[in-house]
């Protein structure tokens, strides 16, 4: 929860303060996305100058177009998400047919512990009958199935209806 923030650069970007740190954070939106970053530091006005800094150098990297992009690590945990666990449980469903129930179906039965091993998981460690996965590891498939539906709504392969049906 954010407890305290301020506008700098004329509102360019901002600093912020989070409840659990005793750290300022800044925080900027370029070229469409978010960007932050910890300036490490407990004082505001030594804060200050160290976001209009960062918010300085990262306006630069954006017209040099050298930004930041998305980690090979980050798309290629989405991949693995969907190989192992995703595709074997939803992929002969329609997309257009996973809905929430679908969806609490799918935890349900990740949650059921399982005797042997995923035979899609291209990993060479030992199968641990029983063994349930962590909470984080749920939520991060949930995540990656909500790129994928959102995803498919973009590109108009489902859509949202906003109100109810007759």
């Amino acid at each position: 929860m954010e407890r305290e923030t301020q506008e700098i650069l004329s509102g360019r970007a901002y600093v912020f303060k989070r409840d659990d740190t005793p750290f300022w954070y800044a925080a900027a939106f370029l070229n469409g996305k978010n960007y932050r970053h910890s300036t490490k530091l407990t004082e505001l006005t030594s804060d200050i100058r160290d976001a209009e800094d960062w918010y300085i150098s990262l306006k630069s990297k954006a017209e040099a177009g050298v930004l930041p992009h998305i980690t090979p690590r980050w798309v290629q945990g989405h991949e693995i998400r969907l190989r192992v666990h995703l595709i074997p449980v939803l992929g002969d469903t329609p997309i257009s047919k996973i809905d929430s129930a679908k969806i609490q179906e799918y935890r349900v039965m990740r949650m059921t512990p399982k005797e042997d091993k995923n035979p899609h998981a291209a990993d060479n460690r030992p199968h641990k009958a029983g063994k349930l996965p962590a909470a984080k590891t749920l939520h991060n498939e949930i995540v990656t199935l909500r790129l994928v539906l959102k995803a498919a709504l973009r590109r108009r392969l489902i859509n949202v209806h906003l109100t109810n049906p007759p």
